[in-house]
């Protein structure tokens, strides 16, 4: 932890730094006078109050504490919270609004993601297969309108033809990601071979890839694709949380699809929905939020 100087009384005379901790362990205080470290807090809250980079430079880890105390003791008053976040010094701030926001989750990627948002100055991140996974994606070739439309081209050509017909294919797609805070809506793009039988039966299969663009982006209301809280929560962030856009791609992945396949089966199974801790209760999400 970093030291300072107290004002005041207690920090006249002193010319160096001195670690808060040590002090309050070196210093044995007679009854009725106040400790050493709760004078150092409440001279903390007066700069934090005065947005002073004082509080910065000499407080360090015990300012941080300092507010997170005083986010704990706003309760469930999010918009609070967020108004005195927005108060703090600039460094302070970025550090507390990035595990503020953070909070929200207990899944490892969006904690991981909110943490880049912040200090990653707009890098590209790149997804392993794990990270893919833990996505929880949904992909489902049949929503994908263009390969509908080609789709029904080969299946009538097979028909016409009482043969298979074969058809290698590249085709970028929105999907959706069931573990809030990661992908959200995001683009898979996928490479493959359609073999199509005489009976209309198919199969697609071949490789993918995953894309996106991390950010905090407000949508419509009605057409943005996110729920209520989803769509609060986004706005939240884009408005108050310090970070920069980045990038997102991903390995590649085997993938297949049939007829009768709800989606594309690959490594990561049947998706499951990850909520985060607002939305636990909204289960009527029907679509993931970011």
């Amino acid at each position: 932890m970093a030291g300072f100087r107290f004002p005041g009384a207690i920090g006249n005379g002193m010319s160096t730094y001195i670690d808060v901790g040590t002090l309050t362990r070196a210093v044995s205080m007679p009854p009725g006078l106040i400790d050493p470290l709760d004078h150092a807090k409440h001279w903390v809250r007066q700069q934090i109050r005065q947005r002073s980079t004082t509080v910065i430079q000499g407080a360090g880890e015990l300012a941080y504490r300092v507010v997170m105390q005083e986010l704990r003791a706003l309760h469930g008053d999010i918009q609070a919270k967020v108004d005195y976040i927005a108060t703090l010094p600039g460094e302070l701030r970025d550090r507390v609004a990035a595990d503020f926001f953070s909070s929200f989750f207990d899944h490892y990627l969006p904690k991981k993601f909110i943490h880049h948002f912040v200090y990653g100055n707009g890098k590209q991140i790149k997804l392993n297969l794990k990270e893919m996974i833990d996505c929880n994606p949904s992909i489902n070739l049949l929503e994908s309108t263009p390969f509908n439309n080609r789709l029904s081209k080969l299946r009538s050509e097979a028909a016409s033809r009482q043969s298979r017909v074969d058809y290698p294919f590249t085709l970028e797609m929105r999907a959706i990601a069931l573990t809030n805070g990661t992908l959200g809506q995001f683009t898979t793009k996928l490479n493959g071979l359609i073999q199509v039988q005489a009976d209309g039966s198919w199969v697609a299969e071949g490789r993918m890839e995953f894309a996106d663009d991390w950010d905090f982006d407000p949508k419509d209301l009605d057409r943005g694709g996110r729920s209520a809280s989803g769509e609060a929560k986004t706005r939240v962030a884009h408005a108050f949380l310090p970070g920069k856009a980045f990038s997102i791609s991903s390995e590649s992945a085997d993938f297949r699809q049939t007829e009768r396949d709800a989606r594309v089966v690959w490594a990561g199974g049947t998706p499951v929905p990850a909520y985060d801790k607002v939305s636990a209760a909204d289960i009527g999400v029907t679509r993931p939020e970011r």
